[in-house]
């Protein structure tokens, strides 16, 4: 097929030969003729005509296809929340009765319209963190927990377990203040192993919002759920009389730096069991027999990071009937952080009351925020036998 002097809006185009299955050559302004193709030898043209066939969904890409078998990617929406809601995805809701979540944490204030701080993790792995911009009731606390389609932990139908504190406070304080990183968050990546496995999240704020939104979306679900599996092989999943506590074996530390928080080496039991949540005091004066602040740790042993935190084999987390053991020592590994950690610890050895605890660690907790925020910060998770 040969095209001589065409003239195409006024233009003379050069000769140009067009073979039978090939697409059609530029004109003499070097600009596509048209996205098509000369299907076959007696020169009929075919215009690609695409239908979808397979939706993109927020963290997944769809698919077109034409007529002819040519096929091209619809990419992944993304999510899109606000106000706690994702526009994409009407699944994606707040709150803990939404059908594709996996796990669902909220921690509310007293009073008649109690103040709720809350974390989810959706059946796409990806997460959402909600922090309204109030004041709370701190007289009490309400802890509520809820975990369903967890298949690895043998966890189908939903359980959940509440647990009221009577903490003795009467301050209020006020979140915009205390996390005030939550709401200038911008952006930001984790990234890291689970024994091994790659997982990165990115990380978006609803910047500035009264309902300060960070949302966790993983840049590839199959290597992010892998990774996750990773995590759950190395505990053991059991059921007992509905309770729900936590037990620190003996030998866990945290370290920042220098100092490291660890236990006492003359202590007789064989971990740390909190439980008795509506007695702070004792809570608390069980927690300092315990545990001791060494401010000369090796900082060598952190291998880089900023900060580490072990588990020993044997912890245990209790949700209402199920109970959560790590079979391995876990080493949690945090690097990528540039801000000033080194207090953190001493302010915690000093507090006083239940007041300065809760203080100090939402102190570290905002810090951090206003670290990754902008950054990519590694959190790495080995299972073994911890030094």
């Amino acid at each position: 097929v040969k095209a001589d002097d065409v003239v195409l809006d006024g233009k003379k185009p050069t000769t140009v030969d067009v073979a039978p299955g090939t697409k059609n050559p530029t004109n003499s302004d070097g600009k596509e003729i048209k996205d098509n193709t000369n299907s076959s030898s007696s020169g009929n043209v075919h215009y690609h005509s695409y239908t979808e066939t397979t939706a993109a969904t927020c963290t997944t890409n769809g698919l077109e296809t034409c007529s002819c078998g040519d096929t091209r990617v619809i990419p992944a929406l993304g999510h899109n929340f606000v106000d706690g809601k994702c526009e994409n995805d009407e699944t994606h809701t707040p709150g803990k009765d939404g059908n594709a979540m996996k796990f669902y944490l909220a921690v509310s204030g007293g009073g008649d319209d109690p103040t709720t701080v809350d974390a989810i993790v959706y059946n796409d792995y990806s997460a959402m963190v909600t922090v309204p911009h109030k004041e709370v009731n701190s007289s009490t606390l309400t802890l509520y927990a809820k975990m369903q389609n967890v298949g690895s932990l043998g966890v189908g139908e939903a359980r959940e377990h509440t647990i009221s504190i009577s903490t003795g406070l009467s301050a209020n304080p006020d979140l915009g203040s205390w996390l005030s990183n939550a709401f200038t968050f911008a952006s930001g990546t984790i990234t890291g192993t689970i024994d091994g496995s790659p997982y990165t999240y990115n990380l978006k704020g609803d910047k500035g919002a009264e309902l300060a939104t960070i949302t966790a979306t993983p840049e590839d679900i199959q290597q992010t759920r892998e990774a996750w599996q990773a995590l759950t092989a190395n505990v053991t999943s059991t059921t007992h009389e509905d309770d729900s506590f936590v037990f620190i074996a003996k030998g866990s530390y945290l370290q920042i730096g220098t100092d490291r928080l660890e236990f006492e080496s003359e202590y007789a039991g064989d971990g740390l069991k909190l439980d008795n949540f509506n007695d702070m005091d004792a809570l608390q004066a069980a927690i300092r027999e315990a545990v001791k602040l060494n401010t000369e740790a090796d900082a060598a042993s952190l291998n880089g990071a900023q900060i580490v935190g072990v588990l020993k084999a044997n912890t245990q987390l209790a949700v209402s009937s199920s109970i959560v053991t790590l079979d391995k020592d876990v080493t949690i590994s945090i690097s990528g952080l540039t801000a000033d950690y080194d207090n953190v610890l001493d302010d915690l050895r000093d507090s006083t009351t239940v007041y300065s605890i809760a203080q100090n660690l939402v102190s570290l907790v905002n810090k951090v925020i206003g670290d990754v925020d902008g950054n990519t910060v590694t959190i790495n998770i080995d299972f073994g036998v911890a030094e």
